[in-house]
């Protein structure tokens, strides 16, 4: 079973206004009053995070690089408003050991690294105290997406041994 997971970029920026809001409010600015106007998102800022969230699929996909993983860039609808279209990404992994109780950890881990990439992204130059805690989980959650790639169930037993198999070999000594 192939494992298949769709990015809406409209939610992953919504996760991240989320964190940031949730951050904001609870952390202090250096006269003790609450960061949160300074650390949330304007609409003006939207294109910027989805160039961020853009990248950070880009560098999960780089990063894993397995020849299983493939990643499509695309469209699709909205589904408030059924319309407008919306970027998306599908990122499947091949094969067929992947267990099902390792899909939905996989997918939560794959949506905090954009989120926390992105994050760290737009903090870096306003506010990197911030921004700092936001890579360093942005770094765990990527190691843990790659290990999740690489680390399947093995293959079923078979029944066979090499005894059972067949063939030949054939050696060309010409080109010694």
């Amino acid at each position: 079973m192939d494992l298949h997971i769709t990015l809406i970029v409209k939610d992953l920026r919504k996760d991240v206004g989320s964190l940031l809001a949730y951050v904001g409010k609870r952390v202090p600015d250096k006269k003790g009053d609450p960061l949160f106007s300074g650390a949330t998102m304007s609409s003006a800022e939207s294109a910027v995070t989805d160039r961020y969230i853009r990248a950070a699929v880009h560098t999960l996909v780089t990063d894993i690089h397995s020849p299983l993983l493939n990643m499509e860039e695309g469209s699709g609808y909205d589904t408030e408003d059924g319309h407008i279209e919306t970027p998306v990404f599908d990122i499947i992994v091949g094969g067929d050991r992947w267990p099902d109780s390792r899909v939905s950890p996989f997918e939560w881990t794959v949506k905090s690294f954009i989120v926390s990439y992105t994050a760290n992204a737009l903090l870096a130059k306003t506010a990197p105290d911030l921004a700092k805690g936001f890579a360093d989980d942005a770094a765990m959650y990527l190691k843990s997406a790659v290990n999740f790639v690489y680390d399947k169930k093995p293959p079923t037993a078979q029944p066979y041994g090499v005894a059972d198999m067949n063939g030949q070999v054939i050696l060309d000594n010409d080109n010694n």
